[in-house]
């Protein structure tokens, strides 16, 4: 059973580090299309545009905010990580 908790426990390291570089990335990303697509509309101001630009900026808010959930959450899970490794830890000590 040890094997497949300690399994578990890297798993979850595993996926905590994927959320959190995935968070990053997402925001890195889209500051970086947000950058272009200002300089783009400076000369490109027609009806489609303008309505392109309304739901980018709206969306940017729901962006950010799942952005900063994994990162959240990358945290969350790395911290149940270290709590069962600790927890493992004690149990394999006190044999």
């Amino acid at each position: 059973m040890s094997d497949s908790v300690n399994a578990r426990v890297e798993e979850l390291r595993f996926f905590a580090a994927n959320l959190q570089r995935m968070g990053e990335a997402l925001t890195e990303n889209y500051a970086r299309l947000r950058t272009q697509v200002h300089r783009i509309n400076e000369s490109w101001r027609d009806q489609d545009n303008a309505k392109f630009m309304n739901v980018f900026e709206n969306d940017a808010d729901n962006i950010r905010r799942i952005a900063e959930h994994m990162e959240a959450y990358g945290r969350f899970v790395t911290a149940k990580a270290d709590r069962l490794q600790d927890y493992l830890n004690t149990q394999m000590g006190g044999y």
